[in-house]
């Protein structure tokens, strides 16, 4: 990856909003401060993504 990537993420409850500067990027944060709400919810949001792209462009063998 090159440069940096805004990325905003957020729902009813939560709302991040961070910049990716590496291949790498490590989430630190207290106990609690919603590390993994934030994972679950970008998979949740790419996993709806991959189902809609299948269901558009069907299944690739």
């Amino acid at each position: 990856m090159k440069g940096s990537h805004r990325i905003i993420v957020e729902s009813r409850k939560v709302k991040y909003d961070f910049v990716i500067h590496r291949n790498i990027t490590i989430i630190t944060g207290d106990s609690g401060s919603g590390k993994t709400v934030l994972i679950d919810f970008i998979y949740s949001m790419m996993e709806s993504a991959h189902k809609k792209f299948r269901r558009k462009h069907g299944s690739f063998k």
